[in-house]
């Protein structure tokens, strides 16, 4: 979905792992799924956007290839 975020520090948490760390957000990016690059998709371990999609539909089941996605860099 599409999401508002501030670049600059955050902590990215998981409280059922009991962990946390610092990033610094450089980007932020609304586009449709199907509109990601390539280069994302590689520096997240997938051969291609198609993948990603399929990985990423095991966690939200009602996410679609023209739905609005947010890219975020760190």
């Amino acid at each position: 979905g599409k999401r508002s975020y501030k670049l600059g520090d955050i902590f990215i948490c998981c409280d059922e792992l009991g962990w946390c760390t610092k990033v610094t957000l450089t980007s932020v990016t609304h586009c449709e799924m199907r509109e990601v690059k390539q280069e994302v998709a590689e520096s997240e371990g997938f051969k291609n956007t198609r993948r990603l999609f399929n990985k990423l539909k095991e966690y939200y089941p009602d996410m679609e290839w023209d739905g609005m996605v947010t890219v975020i860099g760190w």
